[in-house]
């Protein structure tokens, strides 16, 4: 939706705009030059007043899309726990296989929105995988050496012999996992 308004902007700029200005001043005798030097002008005008707005747009697009990829993720989980009398899986890889199998598969494939890849590593993972690479640190309050951008994390947690709760996180552009503004904590979803 986006590029497809930046790609109209751009026709109206290289084409409408220069037979508009043709046209008004065509019977006047003011020098091509000069029209040339106003179209130019007022297009990097333009250009300077839009592009700063559609970028930050395309990354709020981008990280709301994370964030509903980990509402879906959630949503095959909590299906998983009703089929499987409560529990929920060790890892991705069991929950793709079951939600794949059965006469109703609800696995729900999606893609990530900053790499348009789907798929295990490429738009969800094991938290477990990458706990050796993880920490959180206090003192800047973030977390550290996430691999990926746009990837939705599940951490399962296993208490008295099953995994009864999980946490879901989702990293933003520049690798970092999402934080709930309000609260200066990681934005997770979970059971509890």
């Amino acid at each position: 939706m986006i590029d497809m308004f930046f790609i109209i902007i751009i026709f109206f700029f290289l084409v409408l705009v220069p037979y508009g200005i043709y046209k008004l001043f065509s019977k006047t005798k003011i020098s091509p030059i000069l029209m040339v030097g106003l179209y130019f002008s007022f297009s990097l005008l333009i250009i300077f007043l839009l592009l700063p707005n559609f970028i930050t747009s395309n990354v709020r697009l981008k990280s709301s899309s994370v964030k509903s990829n980990m509402h879906t993720f959630q949503t095959i989980l909590e299906t998983y726990c009703v089929d499987a009398s409560g529990n929920y899986p060790k890892n991705v890889e069991e929950l793709y296989k079951f939600a794949n199998a059965g006469k109703t598969p609800y696995w729900k494939d999606f893609k990530n929105p900053y790499t348009r890849e789907s798929g295990k590593r490429n738009s969800y993972d094991d938290f477990s995988e990458i706990n050796k690479k993880f920490y959180w640190n206090k003192l800047i309050q973030k977390f550290e050496l996430l691999p990926k951008v746009g990837i939705v994390y599940y951490a399962p947690v296993f208490t008295n012999g099953v995994y009864s709760k999980y946490f879901i996180y989702g990293t933003e552009k520049n690798g970092e996992v999402f934080f709930d503004s309000q609260t200066n904590e990681p934005f997770t979803l979970s059971n509890n």
